[in-house]
C-alpha cells in the first residue's frame, strides 16, 4: 500500500491538502455560512462551465469507461467496476437509509436566504449526503491516476475530480460536507479496489475482449 501511495503522490498530496483545509473550514464554520460564501462567487463564464462540467460525475461515465476497458484490460475493468459498485451502494445506503433526512441547500435555505441558481439547472431538494457526483468523480479519476505513469496527468486528474466536486457546491446541489465525505468515499474505494485486484495472480486478467476476439478469428 505504501508503494501505491508513493507512486501516486501527485494525486494524493493535493488531495490530502484539500482534506486538511476543508476539514478545518468545516470545524470552524457552519455549513450554511460556508455555502453562502461559495454561492456569492459566480459569473456567467463559471455558470456555463460548471453547468456542463459537472456531468463528468454522472454514473454513466464510469459505466462507459468499464465497457471500453473490457477491450483493453480485464483487470482494469474489474478494478473500476468494483470501485464503482462500492461507491454506488454506499451512496444509496447513506441517501436512502442512514442519513436520508439531510436535505440540500435549496431546501435548507428556503425562507432563510435567497441563493443564486445557475439558469437551466434542475435543483434537487432532498438526499444531500454524500454527493454522488463527487464519489463518482474521485473514484473514477483516481483510478485514471493509478493506471497512469505520467505525474502531470495524475495532478490533472485530481484537479478534474476537485472541480467536479466544487461544481456541486457552485450549482447549490450540495454542501461542502457532502463533497468532503463524497471525495473520501471515492478515494478509499478506488485505492482499495486497485490495491486488492492488482494482487490477483491470474494471467487471463491481463487479456481483453479485443485479444480474445482476435484469437478466435485466427482460429477459424
Amino acid at each position: 500500500m505504501g508503494q501505491l501511495f508513493r507512486k501516486n503522490l501527485w494525486f494524493y498530496i493535493p488531495y490530502f491538502i484539500f482534506l486538511i483545509v476543508a476539514g478545518i473550514i468545516l470545524l470552524l464554520l457552519k455549513k450554511t455560512d460556508i455555502h453562502l460564501f461559495i454561492n456569492s462567487i459566480h459569473c456567467s463564464a463559471a455558470d456555463f462551465f460548471f453547468k456542463y462540467f459537472t456531468n463528468l460525475g454522472d454514473g454513466i461515465i464510469p459505466a462507459l469507461t468499464i465497457f471500453i476497458l473490457l477491450f483493453i484490460s480485464f483487470r482494469n475493468a474489474i478494478i473500476l467496476c468494483l470501485s464503482s459498485l462500492l461507491s454506488t451502494v454506499t451512496v444509496h445506503l447513506f441517501k436512502e437509509i442512514i442519513l436520508s433526512d439531510l436535505n440540500r441547500p435549496k431546501f435548507v435555505f428556503e425562507n432563510i436566504a435567497e441563493l443564486y441558481y445557475v439558469p437551466g439547472v434542475d435543483i434537487h431538494l432532498l438526499n444531500s449526503f454524500p454527493s454522488g457526483h463527487t464519489v463518482t468523480a474521485f473514484s473514477l479519476f483516481l483510478f485514471f491516476a493509478l493506471i497512469s505513469k505520467n505525474n502531470y496527468y495524475k495532478l490533472t486528474f485530481f484537479i478534474v475530480a476537485f472541480l467536479i466536486g466544487y461544481s456541486r457546491m457552485y450549482l447549490s446541489q450540495h454542501f461542502l460536507m457532502d463533497i468532503y465525505f463524497g471525495s473520501l468515499f471515492g478515494v478509499i474505494f478506488s485505492t482499495l479496489s486497485y490495491f486488492w485486484v492488482s494482487k490477483w495472480k491470474n494471467k487471463k486478467l491481463e487479456l481483453s475482449l479485443l485479444y480474445t476476439l482476435r484469437i478466435k478469428r485466427n482460429d477459424r
